[in-house]
């Protein structure tokens, strides 16, 4: 499944675990684009830069079923 990080401005900490007070492992600029591996209402697990971890699912945007799985301009903002 792939997704983008939908943030506005800023960052989305990606978490060491499935939970607000965990470690932060790196952050992961707006508009990136992940391939998520699991997922539920409140969080997702992802590979971002070599590093697996957990990102709130609220703050993703899921592409749809019938959309490339890839993105046309390689995940670079245009």
């Amino acid at each position: 499944v792939i997704a983008t990080v939908s943030v506005g401005s800023g960052t989305l900490p990606l978490q060491q675990s499935p939970d607000d007070s965990a470690v932060s492992l790196k952050s992961i600029p707006n508009r990136a684009v992940l391939y998520i591996l699991a997922t539920n209402s409140s969080w997702s697990k992802t590979i971002y830069a070599g590093q697996t971890g957990y990102v709130d699912t609220q703050l993703l945007t899921f592409a749809s079923a019938g959309s490339d799985s890839a993105p046309e301009n390689g995940g670079e903002d245009r």
